[in-house]
């Protein structure tokens, strides 16, 4: 059967770490993709959610609709299986699947368009974060 659109083949199964930041998944998180097939960010693996500027929280919240989006495009940087610009197209290709609104989709989208290659830049050096 021909899939059509991205979806989400699980929910968030996540424990809040202590240093009050973090998030370490206890199952993994699949999206299916319509152009990477399905990536797949596995149990134990650490995200901040949603980097975005504490300034912006009341507009942009971390965590939300966007969350399994954010995981995703976390573990794609962290990883880095494909490019930067990838990337970035599947989280996009993510919210919209996870039915966040548009204006949300491209704000967080032109900003790691705009911004994200320092922490690209920063995972290269770091194969997988894991803080605690």
């Amino acid at each position: 059967m021909l899939k059509r659109h991205e979806q989400f083949l699980d929910a968030i199964q996540a424990d809040f770490l202590d240093d009050g930041y973090h998030w370490r998944l206890t199952a993994p998180l699949t999206l299916e993709d319509i152009w990477f097939d399905t990536i797949t960010a596995p149990a134990g693996f650490v995200t901040d959610l949603g980097s975005i500027p504490r300034i912006f929280w009341n507009l942009l919240p971390p965590i939300g609709p966007a969350s399994k989006a954010f995981v995703i495009h976390d573990w794609l940087y962290a990883t880095q299986t494909c490019t930067r610009e990838d990337a970035d197209d599947i989280l996009l290709r993510a919210m919209q699947a996870s039915n966040v609104h548009w204006a949300a989709i491209w704000l967080i989208y032109w900003g790691v368009r705009m911004g994200g290659m320092f922490a690209w830049i920063s995972d290269a050096k770091s194969l997988y974060k894991n803080p605690n």
